[in-house]
C-alpha cells in the first residue's frame, strides 16, 4: 500500500494563490503582501513566504530587491507553448514506457484509485493521484534526461487543473484509461498519441476557462 501524503501549509497556500491568479482575482501588476495573503487564508506568514518564493520562480509573481511583490499574471501564448512542449515530451515518455512492463501494475493501481477519487468527488486526492500517474509514466520511460526536462515543466499550472477547470477530473480520468491501455498493450504509437491529445485537450480547456473568466 502507498503511504498517505499530507499536503503542507505551503502547498495549500500555493494551490490557493495559483487559483486566485488564474481566476483573475489577483490582477496583473497588483501588489500583494505576505501579511495580506496570510490573513486572507488564515495561516501564518511562513508558508506564505515559502509560497511566494515558488511563485516567483514560476514567474507568476515578481519579488523585487526591496521585497515588494507584484502579480505578473501569465501569457496565454506562453501557456499554450508550455503545454505543447510538455505534450511532445510526455508523448515520448508514454512511448518509452511501453518497453518496461514492471511499472504496469502500479499504473493500473493508480488508475483504480483515481476512479474512486472521481466517484467520491475528492479533487485534492485526484490532484495527487494525477501527479503520481504522470510521474510513474516518466519513471517507466527510464530516461533521466527526459525526467529532468519534464520535472522542470510540471510545477505551476499542470497539477492544479482539476481544481481550476470544471469537469477536468472526469475528462482526465477517461483519457488516463486510454493512455494506460495503450501502454499495457505496448502500442507505442497510440500511447504517444493519447498522451499528446490528453495534454493539448487540457490546454484548450484551461485557456477557454481563463478567457471566459476575463469576459465575465
Amino acid at each position: 500500500m502507498e503511504k498517505i501524503k499530507r499536503i503542507s501549509a505551503k502547498e495549500q497556500v500555493l494551490e490557493a494563490m495559483r487559483k486566485a491568479i488564474f481566476d483573475g482575482r489577483f490582477k496583473e501588476n497588483e501588489e500583494i503582501t505576505q501579511a495580506e495573503v496570510a490573513d486572507m487564508l488564515g495561516v501564518s506568514r511562513m508558508p506564505v513566504r515559502e509560497a511566494f518564493q515558488v511563485l516567483d520562480r514560476e514567474g507568476l509573481i515578481h519579488i523585487d530587491n526591496n521585497r515588494r511583490v507584484t502579480v505578473n499574471g501569465f501569457s496565454l501564448h506562453d501557456t499554450y507553448d508550455h503545454y505543447q512542449i510538455r505534450s511532445l515530451l510526455e508523448g515520448l515518455a508514454a512511448q518509452k514506457a511501453c518497453d518496461h512492463p514492471k511499472y504496469f501494475d502500479k499504473l493500473q493501481e493508480l488508475y483504480k484509485q483515481s476512479l474512486q477519487a472521481v466517484e467520491n468527488e475528492d479533487t485534492a486526492l485526484y490532484v495527487q493521484l494525477n501527479d503520481d500517474f504522470h510521474h510513474t509514466i516518466w519513471q517507466a520511460a527510464e530516461s533521466n534526461p527526459l525526467i529532468s526536462q519534464l520535472s522542470n515543466l510540471w510545477d505551476g499550472l499542470q497539477p492544479q487543473l482539476p481544481q481550476l477547470v470544471p469537469k477536468q477530473m472526469e475528462r482526465s480520468v477517461k483519457e488516463h484509461e486510454m493512455i494506460l491501455q495503450a501502454i499495457i498493450n505496448q502500442d507505442k504509437e497510440k500511447s504517444k498519441q493519447h498522451m499528446e491529445n490528453h495534454i493539448m485537450r487540457s490546454a484548450d480547456h484551461f485557456i477557454k476557462h481563463f478567457e471566459n473568466n476575463l469576459i465575465n
